[in-house]
């Protein structure tokens, strides 16, 4: 993953130096490195790097509740970095998402493969959720332009064909996509 863009979020100073210098020997790029949790995030959502090393420990907001928002929108992979580990640390990391937890200090041989692992997995992840909500989309639309279809055929005598026609003629001469047409039918505002 070289010239991976990174965010290193860790309230340690020097921590954040050594993993900055330990990853720059590798191509990673750290676009961004703070030391609490508030502008962990902020840094995240406005530079949308590939991955965060985000210490669990961190001050304003902590560790996991970055982790947790950055999951819920798929910005990026989350590598979280905690003193302790524990089966409660490893439940909630698992509960938000992150895609590898580390124990403290950390090292370059276990920190760069988890790194690579971590983006690799994030983006197939993404892909696959991206994909999913996509054949939602397109689910919702053909129930959308069935139960239309069969609203034009029962007001208008229309067969299948023709109200099908009528959608797509409306979709096309509007310039708006057929579920928006379909809808528009269904809540009485096209053709009914």
């Amino acid at each position: 993953m070289h010239g991976a863009r990174l965010i290193l979020a860790d309230p340690d100073e020097a921590t954040r130096r050594e993993i900055r210098e330990a990853v720059q020997r590798y191509g990673y790029l750290v676009v961004g490195s703070v030391g609490d949790g508030r502008s962990a995030a902020q840094l995240i959502f406005q530079r949308e790097p590939e991955a965060a090393v985000i210490s669990w420990q961190l001050p304003l907001r902590s560790g996991l509740e970055v982790a947790r928002v950055v999951e819920e929108q798929m910005v990026c992979a989350v590598v979280l970095t905690a003193e302790e580990l524990n089966w409660f640390v490893l439940e909630e990391a698992r509960e938000a998402g992150v895609q590898a937890l580390l124990p403290k200090p950390l090292t370059e041989q276990v920190l760069i493969p988890a790194l690579e692992i971590a983006i690799s997995t994030f983006r197939r992840y993404r892909e696959v959720a991206l994909q999913n909500r996509k054949l939602r989309e397109e689910l919702e639309t053909r129930r959308l332009v069935e139960r239309a279809k069969g609203l034009l055929m029962q007001t208008r005598g229309w067969s299948e064909a023709e109200a099908y026609a009528f959608l797509r003629r409306a979709s096309m001469n509007r310039g708006l996509p057929l579920r928006r047409v379909a809808r528009a039918v269904l809540e009485g505002h096209l053709g009914t």
